[in-house]
């Protein structure tokens, strides 16, 4: 079992946490792609490192939320073209979602900015003040 975090650990990894989400939100100004909602569905869909997803599948990538909201959530993605919709080649009944380039380039900029908060969070570093 892993040993408690002091309350001065717990106070480094919140602020880390706490940029995370803002630089999140700075990488994501315009509209409502700061939601936790697009987080989990554009981290969900970059977890498969290019391969097709089924659209039905990407409402389940939302919890919390109505299917009927998660559509919303994602035909605004695809009309914004972060996400790419196409036919599927072997049932012509549904579709597949890829993430764009210019997605792909923006959640990769996400994760390095993340992976910068935590490393100076985990090497005992001030974070970043907001």
């Amino acid at each position: 079992m892993a040993r408690p975090l002091s309350d001065k650990d717990r106070l480094v990894l919140a602020q880390a946490l706490k940029q995370v989400g803002l630089n999140w939100q700075e990488i994501f100004r315009e509209g409502d792609y700061c939601a936790s909602n697009y987080f989990d569905l554009f981290t969900e869909i970059w977890l498969r490192q290019g391969e097709p997803v089924y659209k039905t599948d990407c409402y389940r990538f939302m919890p919390g939320i109505s299917s009927q909201t998660a559509k919303k959530y994602l035909q605004h993605a695809i009309a914004r073209g972060y996400l790419l919709e196409s036919d599927n080649p072997q049932d012509k009944r549904s579709k597949l979602i890829t993430m764009s380039p210019e997605l792909k380039a923006i959640m990769e900029r996400s994760y390095d900015l993340t992976a910068h908060e935590l490393r100076k969070a985990l090497t005992g570093q001030q974070p970043t003040d907001s």
